[in-house]
């Protein structure tokens, strides 16, 4: 690998296409040198920029596809000699393409192993392939393979694949609208698990889009499940833990900050097979203590029910709005 130092207007000018670019500094705002450089990259980052700011730190931030799909530009907050051989094994060792709603990662190498069971194990965690994605992927196998890892986001309108009543979506449950699609490839490589979280934020939650959660039709993320894609039979199957092939799976429905994106929650679960995966869930329901007053007011007076009616929506309507008001408030503290 030929090394070339630069100045950050060099750099900036001439080598916005190089594929491999290390930049050392504290990340300063108001500096012009490769710290201000350093900010500007991390500024949507969260907590990777806080850490990166702490003095004496030693830390490492990486970004792929800053001017080019095809970039990985390296980030360390203060530096050793011996960081040679970690920088280098991060730099050669893998490939990392970013396109909107997608990311493309190619091992030259081997993973490095783990466990005394021999596993090759790796990650498709960092900043941007998590901001093209909505999720993360942890992949491991059993056999020395250098594979290619792509993952692809899709919506409703985008998928190949829609899931649907049509297609095996259940009784009972709606689609969500976010699609997964995770392929791994590689010589003969054999899968021994693959752990997928997909995030995801209010707005997906809220299937009437009337801006407010937790009311009618809207998803109940307590019950949020995944569907996979069989492409043999064309139809989608419900994740369930009578699966052979699923290990485990979750919801977490706190609210979350991963590299400055604020989520509602995630799914997520561990399977022996990748295909194409879909997010589900069952909707709120009226409650049938309402739906028994409102026979009964029906019942003792057509004149009566109007004004009963109007006011019990519209005393409902002010909860929620307060409800969703203190959701907001802290969403942004």
């Amino acid at each position: 690998m030929n090394v070339i130092l630069v100045t950050v207007d060099e750099l900036l000018e001439d080598y916005q296409d190089a594929p491999y670019v290390l930049l050392i500094g504290q990340p300063d705002s108001t500096s012009t040198t490769a710290s201000g450089v350093i900010y500007n990259l991390l500024q949507d980052s969260g907590s990777i920029l806080e850490a990166m700011m702490v003095e004496d730190a030693r830390e490492i931030a990486i970004r792929y596809g800053i001017w080019n799909a095809n970039q990985t530009v390296m980030m360390m907050s203060s530096v050793f000699v011996e960081d040679i051989y970690l920088v280098l094994q991060i730099l050669k060792g893998r490939e990392v393409m970013i396109l909107p709603d997608s990311y493309t990662l190619i091992f030259d190498t081997p993973p490095v192993i783990f466990t005394t069971e021999v596993v090759y194990e790796f990650e498709a965690f960092g900043i941007d392939p998590f901001k093209a994605t909505d999720s993360l992927v942890q992949i491991s196998m059993s056999t020395p393979t250098a594979p290619t890892l792509q993952v692809t986001r899709y919506n409703a309108t985008t998928t190949p694949h829609t899931l649907d009543s049509t297609t095996g979506l259940e009784v009972g449950d709606y689609a969500m609208g976010r699609y997964l699609d995770v392929d791994l490839t590689g010589s003969d490589y054999v899968l021994e698990a693959a752990t997928i979280w997909i995030f995801y934020r209010h707005t997906d939650l809220d299937l009437n889009n009337d801006g407010v959660l937790d009311t009618v039709n809207d998803l109940n993320e307590s019950t949020l499940v995944m569907y996979y894609y069989n492409p043999i039979t064309d139809e989608w199957v419900k994740l369930t833990d009578g699966l052979d092939w699923v290990f485990a799976m979750g919801v977490n429905t706190t609210d979350v900050e991963v590299y400055g994106e604020t989520y509602a929650g995630y799914i997520w679960v561990q399977v022996e097979h990748l295909s194409l995966f879909a997010v589900a869930g069952q909707v709120y329901q009226v409650a049938l203590f309402a739906d028994w007053m409102l026979i009964v007011a029906i019942a003792i007076s057509g004149m009566v029910v109007v004004g009963v009616v109007f006011a019990f929506r519209r005393f409902r309507g002010q909860s929620r709005d307060r409800k969703h008001s203190k959701m907001i408030d802290q969403l942004l503290e």
